[in-house]
């Protein structure tokens, strides 16, 4: 079995989602059932994760491997350097300079650029853009808005960004407002809160800030029978409530609510005055901007008003430059990009690998 090394956060966010969410062969990350599954009842096989702090070194194989925290909108990312015995390569992974823990990720790269890497690999999702918004920017932006709202707030982000939801947690905890969040973003929240790190970013479950929303499933009657395992520990929280308290306390309550969940509000009946923060990036291809299209529909419907502030997990042009240009290493190969020729305007030597081609670090060679 291919062993996976990642951080302790890394494999923490893989159990969460394999144990929280729907079982497919792309999201077998964490335990996968062999092919053809005949039986649903087979169990998992798990999968061995050898876990590291990042600033760590390590060693697979013959290849040391040396580990650089970055920050990004999901907790736990890091950066890479591979020495092997005739070259070394540098990996970003996800990461920008315009987060809560931008020091972070430029202290790893000043710390890459000394081992004088051979090879970058870069990501590039946000090459095209060059203005960054920061935490900072959505914090005040949605504050703004929520404080003309005397009625419900829905805040739509990301379940995994963490640095969003303490964001809206702190809004909620100065309009004297209680935060809803859905039962996997409990369980995300609580397995997180074991890690030191994240022990005084994230609150406990307990804090009278926060509410768990149960919603009704199967047979319409909160039967702990209609449930998976791990929801129904959930339910009997004392911070546990059901779509009526919502409908009844709309003026306190923010209630943070993704595309997938907007049927709630049919339960929740949200009333006139009532807004939609939208915090999540754009769509990026075609179903996503089918499920935009079905989302306005719905909000037409209830009649809130949509706002969108948004900041990205990832760097923008001029800080990419700066990455590329600290690192300084022979070679850029772009990744995670649509657009990697815009890396030859901040890097000399760039090489852009093709789907099926192959690159030899070790010649330097395309083919």
């Amino acid at each position: 079995m291919v062993r996976i090394y990642s951080s302790e956060i890394t494999r923490l966010y893989a159990k969460v989602l394999m144990e929280s969410g729907k079982r497919s062969i792309e999201t077998e990350v964490y335990n996968f059932k062999p092919r053809p599954v005949l039986n649903l009842r087979t169990p998992p096989i798990f999968r061995e994760f050898k876990t590291f702090t990042p600033g760590h070194e390590f060693e697979v194989g013959s290849i040391k491997v040396r580990s650089f925290p970055v920050d990004h909108s999901v907790a736990g990312a890091t950066a890479y350097l591979l020495e092997c015995s005739d070259t070394s390569l540098a990996y970003t992974g996800d990461l920008r300079l315009h987060g809560p823990f931008g020091a972070d990720t430029q202290q790893s790269i000043d710390s890459i650029a000394n081992y004088e890497p051979d090879l970058l690999l870069c990501e590039g999702t946000r090459i095209e853009y060059k203005k960054s918004d920061s935490e900072e920017d959505v914090k005040k932006r949605s504050l703004s808005v929520a404080k003309k709202c005397k009625q419900l707030i829905v805040a739509d982000f990301a379940p995994r960004d963490i640095f969003r939801f303490v964001t809206f947690l702190q809004i909620a905890e100065q309009l004297e407002r209680q935060l809803l969040v859905t039962k996997q973003d409990a369980y995300l929240i609580r397995e997180l809160g074991k890690v030191q790190s994240l022990r005084n970013i994230l609150p406990s479950l307990n804090d009278e800030s926060i509410l768990i929303y149960v919603d009704r499933k199967d047979s319409g009657t909160y039967n702990d029978t209609d449930y998976d395992r791990w929801e129904r520990e959930f339910l009997s929280f004392p911070n546990a409530v059901r779509a009526d308290y919502v409908r009844e306390h709309q003026d306190k309550v923010i209630a943070c609510m993704s595309f997938f969940d907007i049927n709630e509000l049919i339960d929740m009946r949200p009333r006139n005055g009532s807004i939609y923060i939208e915090s999540t990036s754009e769509p990026h291809n075609e179903e996503q901007q089918i499920d935009v299209g079905r989302l306005n529909n719905w909000l037409d419907f209830f009649r809130l008003k949509k706002y969108h502030f948004h900041a990205s997990g990832h760097a923008g042009a001029s800080d990419l430059k700066s990455i590329s240009q600290t690192i300084n290493s022979k070679t850029l190969i772009p990744i995670h990009t649509e657009k990697p020729g815009l890396f030859k305007k901040i890097h000399e030597n760039v090489t852009i690998v093709q789907q099926g081609q192959t690159y030899d670090a070790s010649n330097h060679q395309l083919t």
